[in-house]
């Protein structure tokens, strides 16, 4: 994937193209507005745009202004780059900075001078998506052409898809003849406002679960409680940041996909069949060795809340003992004191996480078998380390295995094939079914 990095510093240039090299992106420079414009509009493949804020003759804010225009986006729709996120790197990262970046199309922010490695993180972040979340679908009604812009912005960071809705007559319409998983709706609209779609929305009961959340300006007491009580599932007050949206769409959006995810591996013996259910109880797994006859250990590492819940949950029902944790230092921090109390037998590790990836959390733990004493249990037998990950592994293999892991799972989790990679890495010879 091709990288366009504009600043008038050749340094900063470089320190940006070094590290993202790394990553195995293709980087293009540029010290001009100008020439990046042309670039983006005549050089097809392009995935990520960074801009500095102080540019000649203009700023990067107006600069993304510009590449949001109906007029550049039809140039660079001929090229497939009319939908290129921008990352903003600033050396005075502000509030009012933000909220202007992101109200012009700004993706995300990155402050001067950063970390090795947190810019990849940010890319990842905007280029990654939610894994999760992808093929959810949001339905966006507002009859500002300018906020369903900003909206898109931040729905394309999360990977769902995207219907939209000049108010609340076709957003009705839409509803009606598509699956949508969340509505996100301005209050006042010319011919339905938000009030009244939230209350169609809740007089039907195939929608009662379906999460709305209004926008206004208006901050009112009174309208944001009478609000509420129609059914309205959250409420976001303009102008606002777009972490702020980010954050309560991908709340709830999780909150919904969670709810269909284990209601999808409950196991529920009342005979009524139907997808996702099972009769019946699974085969639980044990591990005797050593005078020992007990449930596997499982460590299951993952940022999202919708895998961490259903892999524990499948595990469980296999009769694993399971830890899970959230990020990567929390892996690290938990197979430590696990060296004192009973080691793992497998560690699920997803790949992509906020504060150190699966790869680098999987290096930590080889290290630390490498400094036992040859007495201890686990430096004859290191634990095997199975990746998670919604990509394909082929693209990462290489260095996944130089950090030492064992093997890759995909994602979403699926009961038979987890089950069959856990009795694969779980000793042949210590493994049971009872």
């Amino acid at each position: 994937m091709k990288v366009l990095v504009l600043d008038l510093s050749r340094m900063a240039r470089r320190l940006i193209s070094d590290e993202l090299l790394l990553e195995n992106f293709e980087i293009i420079e540029s010290d001009d507005p100008e020439h990046a414009l042309q670039t983006l509009a005549t050089v097809p493949g392009i995935g990520l745009f960074t801009t500095a804020v102080a540019l000649d003759s203009t700023d990067g804010f107006e600069l993304i202004s510009r590449l949001r225009s109906d007029e550049m986006r039809q140039q660079l729709l001929k090229v497939g780059n009319h939908d290129v996120p921008v990352i903003v790197v600033t050396g005075n990262d502000t509030d009012a900075d933000r909220l202007r970046g992101f109200r012009v199309g700004a993706a995300d922010f990155i402050q001067k001078p950063w970390q090795r490695g947190q810019l990849a993180r940010h890319v990842d972040s905007v280029l990654g998506h939610d894994d999760e979340l992808m093929g959810m679908t949001v339905l966006v009604a507002d009859d500002s052409a300018t906020t369903r812009a900003f909206v898109r912005t931040c729905l394309n960071r999360l990977g769902v898809n995207i219907l939209e809705a000049e108010d609340g007559v076709p957003a009705l319409e839409i509803l009606q003849t598509e699956a949508v998983d969340l509505v996100l709706t301005d209050l006042n609209m010319l011919r339905m406002d938000g009030d009244a779609l939230c209350m169609k929305i809740r007089e039907n009961l195939a929608w009662k679960e379906l999460p709305v959340i209004v926008l206004s300006a208006d901050d009112n007491r009174e309208k944001i409680i009478s609000l509420f009580r129609m059914g309205a599932t959250d409420y976001l007050t303009k102008p606002f940041l777009q972490e702020e949206l980010m954050a309560r769409l991908k709340v709830h959006l999780h909150r919904g996909k969670l709810l269909t995810a284990l209601s999808s591996v409950v196991h529920i013996d009342e005979g009524k069949g139907g997808a996702g259910q099972t009769s019946g109880t699974p085969e639980t797994l044990r591990v005797k060795a050593a005078g020992e006859n007990r449930p596997p250990r499982i460590l299951l590492v993952d940022d999202g809340p919708v895998n961490l819940a259903v892999g524990s949950k499948l595990l469980q029902d296999m009769g694993c003992q399971v830890d899970s944790v959230t990020d990567g230092d929390l892996a690290v921090s938990y197979f430590e004191k696990s060296l004192d109390d009973g080691n793992y037998d497998i560690i699920f590790m997803d790949l992509m996480m906020p504060t150190i990836s699966g790869q680098e959390a999987a290096q930590r733990i080889r290290e630390m078998e490498k400094a036992l004493p040859a007495e201890h249990p686990q430096a004859t037998r290191p634990v095997p380390i199975i990746a998670l990950s919604a990509s394909h592994p082929d693209e990462q293999r290489d260095r996944c295995l130089e950090a030492g892991i064992n093997d890759f799972q995909s994602k979403p989790l699926d009961c038979q094939a987890l089950r069959t990679i856990v009795e694969q890495w779980l000793p042949q010879e210590e493994l049971a079914d009872v």
